[in-house]
């Protein structure tokens, strides 16, 4: 079933995807061009976020080597993002990439 929105509707550019998933979900994709130097200054502007009901995980690229991680419900003196550096002192690192060297930055 495609059940496909029409960006447009919602004030969106048209490289937008919006997908109904069911009556109170919308999948949203943002599909951005990629561009080297911008023109507020950064060097490049890859990644991503992933908003969901519990919490949020966010990719930059001028950090390729950590992750941001929001948790909802965490205590208030807790709250908010929290970086988690994926290197060879991860615990889950040798799960994804056995070499101790090239992290995230090598898949990208």
């Amino acid at each position: 079933m495609n059940n496909i929105l029409n960006p447009r509707q919602f004030g969106l550019p048209s490289r937008t995807i919006l997908e109904k998933i069911n009556q109170k979900t919308i999948a949203l994709v943002i599909n951005r061009k990629s561009r080297i130097i911008m023109a507020d200054g950064r060097k490049m502007d890859i990644g991503f976020e992933l908003v969901c009901e519990n919490g949020t995980i966010a990719f930059h690229g001028e950090r390729s080597n950590e992750i941001k991680l929001f948790v909802h419900g965490d205590k208030a003196s807790e709250a908010g993002f929290k970086t988690i550096h994926i290197n060879s002192e991860h615990p889950d690192y040798g799960a994804f990439l056995p070499a101790p060297g090239p992290g995230l930055a090598s898949m990208i």
